[in-house]
């Protein structure tokens, strides 16, 4: 249900307004009744008014200004503009102002009714339109690491996506990647401290590993990860600073060190040189997967780097 609000230094047409007219049947749960702008605005101030009839002409303030007014407060009410003054100067700065209509006085009752329906439906849309964004972005959010974790999966995967689509993507996920970043790909490997874990212990193993990877990182660096279907960490690495990524062996050996000592297990880490985002993602993976699994073999706590 929606509160209504009717303004006029004229009395008798608040009043006739106000209590001639059966509101309820069209959606309007409260009518509010003011005879001067100055307790338009009391009242606006009080309650939460939906929809506004104002007289454009009166002492103290015209029509205009409270609107201009009252939406500093209630940005989002409807206004209706009555006027004994057939004056399209007012007409035209009515419409600037985004009222919802400009009726001539004496009030046409059936007019001013239709005008407030439009007004109801434009509330209705507009809540509608809110509420369905704000369920596009909770649902957004509580998937952002999934779809993240997709998106880095497709480029490893090198699955066709044009750049402006690509860009649009990181920039809804709030990735801090765009094309031609320099960045280095760290490809991560578990290594066999970790196999007696099942599927869910291991899934939270990965995690805890990228929120260490995270804070090791991120006073110099932005990181963007996922996990691989063959079941590798890959990061993404790119500097907040200048040259930045010259010092990267540093602190892929701390995450190894704080993994090991946190987690009491080991990694094998796999590091790229550096090249320019998104360029030969898919080379890099394959490259760093195939060093590891060449180089590393069954030791454990390994560090390689692959000049790809």
């Amino acid at each position: 249900m929606f509160q209504l609000l009717i303004v006029d230094d004229e009395k008798s047409v608040v009043d006739s307004l106000s209590l001639t007219i059966p509101w309820t049947e069209y959606g309007i749960d409260e009518v509010h009744q003011a005879y001067s702008a100055q307790d338009a605005l009391r009242i606006a101030s009080e309650h939460a008014v939906d929809i506004m009839i104002t007289d454009i002409r009166m002492p103290e303030m015209d029509g205009l200004e409270l609107i201009k007014r009252i939406r500093h407060f209630s940005r989002k009410i409807r206004c209706i503009i009555l006027s004994g003054y057939d004056d399209f100067e007012y007409a035209q700065k009515a419409i600037q102002y985004q009222t919802i209509n400009y009726l001539l006085k004496p009030v046409d009752v059936d007019e001013l009714i239709r005008t407030v329906k439009v007004a109801i439906e434009d509330i209705e849309r507009e809540w509608a339109e809110i509420s369905s964004y704000q369920r596009i972005k909770h649902t957004l959010h509580a998937n952002l690491p999934l779809l993240k974790d997709r998106l880095l999966n497709d480029l490893i995967q090198n699955k066709p996506i044009r750049s402006e689509i690509l860009e649009e993507r990181l920039t809804m996920l709030g990735i801090p990647f765009r094309p031609g970043d320099p960045f280095v790909m760290m490809v991560v490997r578990l290594e066999d401290d970790f196999s007696g874990y099942d599927l869910k212990s291991l899934s939270l193993l990965e995690y805890a590993v990228s929120n260490i990877a995270e804070e090791v990182f991120r006073d110099l660096f932005e990181l963007w990860h996922c996990v691989t279907d063959q079941g590798y960490l890959v990061f993404l690495i790119k500097s907040k600073e200048n040259d930045a990524l010259k010092l990267i062996d540093s602190f892929a050996v701390k995450l190894q060190n704080h993994v090991q000592k946190f987690l009491k297990g080991s990694l094998s880490i796999c590091l790229s040189n550096i090249r320019v985002f998104p360029d030969d993602i898919t080379d890099l993976y394959r490259a760093s997967v195939s060093s590891i699994k060449h180089d590393v073999g069954k030791n454990r706590s390994y560090f390689i780097t692959v000049d790809r």
